[in-house]
């Protein structure tokens, strides 16, 4: 996903090196669990899990907030979270995608912790749950360091400078303060059960480094150590990495994930260069499965690439364009909240996006990779509305007789495999 216009990844760890997963079903890494234990399956089903029976959404446990500001800014929760329980409790989801998002957010585990127990509490399934490790830190926030005793400096975090009135900047891995940050965070993460870390728009907070030079890859291996000593696997994610440093870096990771970039009646071009997502053409990566190396041969592994809606706050982005199949009227998305930035396409309004949910999932596992749901993601009508949009959604209004968060995360027939 991408939040300006770049995309964001996730946890990374070589598959071959660990044995086995948690499943938490109350949570907590081991010494520190609650009231039920973890369920452990091979580290290979983990990855399965991940990319085939996975649904994004984003910030559910640390209350990441698009509309629904307000009160969630005071108790740390979701105005809307018992209902995205209720429909992750009836979904196929087992792999909660950016359950925690720190996209200008530095994540406060107080809340986050007291949420996990009331969705565990409430679901009475097992999930596996993931960090999305944001390549843009807020430069107003404070926070605290306490392994050093201090708050946290987020302006020595930025790639370059940032201006002196700036609110948010860039992250890099080379700076060294980023890298003790993200390991914190995903220290703390571990501590509550946490087993995937996405990390967003590698390419960007990482661009010129290799294997033996990449200053994520050291935070990695510092990670994936307290996870061991934990006893917690861990899968890691990048997000559309950079190729500088050849295979040998990109097979660092245990997945690569990118955006899928789609038409607006639902399809996938089969075009390596984004061309159809307006102003933000001009800063997407490529579609990761056309990329070739120069032997013409794929440069990624399939079996090693995920992909999921893309959003970027316009109309043309993934997200919108999927909401926009859903709606029964071409103005709905926008009547709904006043405010009319641009209609959907008439010729797109179709009343249900599950068939082209349906196709892009069976047509990425049919090469191996895997796909994310949407399950809640920001769309832009108006910018940056979280869906669902409002209430009426779950009351099933009549005006809006598909909810496409329903659609795409309860009813794709494969993913249940891995519901149990």
């Amino acid at each position: 996903m991408r939040k300006s216009i770049v995309s964001i990844g996730v946890f990374l760890v070589s598959i071959l090196s660990l044995n086995a997963v948690c499943l938490p079903q109350a949570h907590g890494a081991a010494g520190n669990s609650m009231d039920n234990a973890y369920r452990h399956v091979p580290i290979s089903e983990l990855a399965s899990i991940v990319k085939f029976a996975g649904c994004t959404l984003d910030g559910l446990l640390n209350s990441y907030s698009g509309i629904e500001t307000g009160s969630n800014e005071i108790t740390g929760r979701l105005t809307l979270f018992d209902n995205y329980v209720d429909l992750l409790s009836r979904s196929h989801c087992i792999y909660v995608n950016r359950a925690v998002e720190t996209w200008d957010t530095p994540p406060d585990f107080s809340a986050i912790e007291a949420n996990m127990t009331a969705l565990l509490r409430h679901s009475r399934r097992s999930y596996v749950f993931g960090v999305f490790v944001a390549e843009s830190v807020s430069l107003t926030k404070t926070y605290y360091y306490p392994d050093e005793s201090r708050n946290f400096n987020f302006r020595e975090m930025c790639e370059s400078t940032p201006e002196p009135a700036a609110s948010h900047c860039i992250a890099s891995f080379e700076q060294a303060e980023y890298q003790k940050y993200v390991a914190y965070i995903a220290q703390k993460s571990i501590d509550l059960g946490f087993q995937v870390f996405l990390f967003g728009a590698a390419g960007l907070t990482d661009s010129k480094s290799t294997a033996t030079t990449s200053g994520l890859l050291k935070v990695v291996r510092k990670i994936k150590s307290y996870a061991a000593k934990n006893n917690v696997s861990a899968l890691f994610i990048a997000q559309d990495p950079s190729t500088f440093g050849g295979r040998a870096y990109i097979d660092s990771f245990d997945l690569v994930q990118g955006g899928a970039y789609i038409d607006a009646d639902g399809s996938l071009p089969n075009a390596l260069i984004v061309t159809n997502k307006g102003s933000g053409s001009a800063h997407a990566p490529p579609r990761l499965w056309l990329v070739k190396d120069p032997e013409g041969k794929p440069f990624y592994d399939p079996q090693r690439l995920v992909f999921e809606y893309d959003w970027f706050g316009d109309p043309a982005d993934d997200s919108s364009e999927v909401a926009c199949l859903s709606v029964k009227s071409p103005t709905y998305l926008n009547t709904v909240r006043g405010v009319s930035p641009g209609n959907c396409p008439e010729g797109h309004v179709v009343g249900s996006a599950l068939p082209a949910m349906q196709k892009a999932y069976d047509f990425f596992k049919g090469m191996g990779a895997g796909f994310w749901l949407p399950g809640r993601q920001p769309i832009a009508f108006p910018p940056w509305v979280y869906t669902p949009l409002n209430l009426d959604l779950y009351k099933r209004d009549s005006r809006f007789e598909v909810n496409f968060n329903d659609e795409g995360i309860l009813s794709i027939p494969a993913m249940k495999e891995y519901a149990r």
